[in-house]
């Protein structure tokens, strides 16, 4: 091989380093928001927990679908709010929200809830 070829390689393979580099890079930004995210779900679902006080119980609580939250399409503020008021518009008791929530969320988002409430000093089970 001639040097020049050699050269061409050196540089396309630098040029695929950075690349990676700057798609780790990317990654981590992406898992530090995602974790951040997750722990406003977690500290939200305490917030309901510790607020869930029923009057009176009620059984055959007919909610219909709420979406599921979705980083792409929608920032978390928006999301809650929006979830707040279905929910409030569908007189769902407050004991019964944190349920709703989870219930209405992607496999992939319950799991990740769960596995952080099973971390906390004080390991909870979502559904209770």
């Amino acid at each position: 091989m001639s040097e020049e070829v050699v050269n061409v390689l050196k540089e396309q393979l630098e040029q695929q380093r950075d690349q990676l580099e700057l798609q780790r890079k990317e990654l981590d930004e992406q898992k530090a928001y995602n974790e951040h995210q997750m722990k406003a779900w977690m500290e939200t679902l305490r917030q309901i927990s510790s607020q869930a006080v029923s009057t009176a119980p009620v059984s055959n609580v007919l909610v219909l679908p709420f979406a599921r939250f979705d980083s792409t399409t929608e920032l978390w503020t928006d999301y809650w709010e929006r979830f707040s008021t279905f929910m409030s518009a569908s007189s769902v008791p407050n004991d019964k929200v944190a349920h709703v929530f989870l219930t209405n969320q992607s496999p992939v988002v319950y799991k990740m809830l769960q596995d952080i409430a099973a971390q906390q000093a004080d390991p909870r089970r979502l559904m209770i």
